[in-house]
């Protein structure tokens, strides 16, 4: 189950820097296109994030969605307005802050919960 978790957070990655590069040209001063990304990071996430929530929680999906999407537009839309980026190196941008935040957010939930046992319903309270 955890590697559809790593696989939410980085199409989410890679849809907020694909919604950043149809949203935001160069012309953008840097302030409003970081702006810009962000916001358009937010809206693209849900696309994913509500449907992958349902089958796989919404902590799992949810939070590094948020962080993943803000990030990733932020960074996208500050280096549009700096000059034309490869899509490759956008693309490389979303995958990288996707896989990140997920593997940051997984290793904060086993230090909170340990890794849980599969739960038998013979076993005593």
């Amino acid at each position: 189950m955890r590697f559809l978790d790593y696989l939410a957070s980085i199409s989410i990655g890679l849809v907020s820097v694909v919604a950043v590069i149809l949203l935001v040209p160069p012309a953008w001063g840097m302030f409003a296109a970081m702006l810009a990304g962000m916001a358009a990071g937010m809206l693209a996430m849900w696309i994913i994030a509500l449907p992958a929530s349902i089958f796989l929680g919404p902590f799992e999906v949810m939070m590094p969605g948020m962080f993943t999407s803000m990030f990733a537009g932020m960074v996208a839309g500050m280096w549009i307005s700096m000059g034309e980026p490869s899509s490759m190196g956008l693309a490389i941008l979303g995958l990288a802050t996707g896989l990140g935040f997920q593997l940051f957010f997984h290793i904060y939930d086993l230090s909170l919960h340990g890794e849980v046992a599969p739960w038998e319903e013979d076993s005593a309270l």
